[in-house]
């Protein structure tokens, strides 16, 4: 056994804390969760590493953490609001009836095929720490999904009188799910096509990763109008004049090797005081690459452009 070479007397230290020092928030803490350091640190690794939309994830992160905003807790800090639970009104609302016990919410986890015997005990808290750490990755996916569609679906009824029923609900967020991933496996624009500010008909497109564009008013340039002839006129004409006008036919074309092609167009409505633009991008080879619209409450953009 090896002695300590300072002359440093024993004491106690408490390994519920990061500082050792006991406080009556970890005790309980503990005592309510039946601790155990292991399964915490896995079941958020689990949750940081699962292929969902970071705002599920922190959703999922402040349910564990007692932090959701739910009646019961928003009451017990002090706010005058009625406490029932907005989807069957028969019990408060605290974390374990609003995502586990309600009879809407149940049917959400039947539909998910997520059997909420899993969750054992009343706390919610220790009981998705735990179950974070047992579920496979799939059935860990529909969890943390079903507990967003939980929360969303409170939300609307709550703030706009709106609620869908649970098939519904459950399907939206399948598909929220699989566009999401879609949208994430998308291949970013190669950075030499997207070097210094684009500009078409007074607009300049600032290209940025991810094909993200972000436009960006500046003075119009003056441009020389195509030479399109008016079919119908050239069709009166007869004699010599009628040769020398030769009429040419609107065709896009691709951008020289190398280059980028932005097309764009703007409109404007006077009556309802609103407008708005949209940009088109093509590479060299005619692929698309990118666009984007912008809509204003007032006539500022299509003003600026007929400048």
């Amino acid at each position: 056994m090896l002695l300590p070479s300072t002359n440093v007397e024993d004491g106690y230290m408490w390994s519920f804390t990061k500082d050792g020092m006991y406080s009556s928030k970890s005790g309980y803490r503990v005592l309510c969760d039946g601790y155990n350091r292991d399964i915490p640190d896995a079941g958020w690794s689990r949750l940081w590493k699962l292929n969902i939309p970071p705002k599920i994830k922190m959703f999922v992160w402040k349910l564990a953490s007692g932090c959701v905003a739910t009646r019961q807790r928003l009451a017990g800090r002090g706010m005058s609001i009625p406490t029932h639970c907005p989807f069957c009104h028969t019990d408060i609302e605290h974390d374990y009836h609003l995502f586990i016990r309600c009879i809407y919410v149940q049917e959400c986890w039947n539909l998910s095929g997520i059997n909420t015997d899993v969750f054992q005990l009343d706390y919610l808290t220790s009981s998705i720490l735990q179950v974070m750490v047992s579920l496979n990755e799939v059935d860990l996916t529909k969890l943390a999904m079903t507990l967003w569609v939980i929360w969303n679906q409170r939300n609307q009824l709550v703030w706009d009188s709106k609620l869908q029923l649970p098939e519904v609900a459950i399907s939206l967020a399948s598909n929220y799910l699989a566009a999401w991933r879609l949208e994430k496996t998308k291949a970013p624009a190669p950075p030499s096509l997207l070097r210094g500010p684009i500009i078409e008909n007074g607009v300049r497109l600032a290209a940025v990763r991810n094909e993200q564009i972000r436009p960006a008013l500046v003075p119009p340039v003056t441009a020389p109008p195509l030479p399109i002839a008016n079919t119908a006129a050239v069709s009166s004409l007869s004699g010599p004049a009628a040769g020398a006008v030769q009429t040419r036919e609107r065709r896009w074309i691709r951008p020289p090797s190398g280059t980028i092609k932005c097309n764009c167009d703007a409109s404007s409505f006077r009556n309802e005081a609103r407008s708005g633009i949209g940009a088109l991008l093509h590479s060299s080879d005619g692929s698309f690459m990118a666009c984007r619209t912008v809509c204003s409450r007032s006539s500022t953009i299509s003003g600026r452009l007929k400048r």
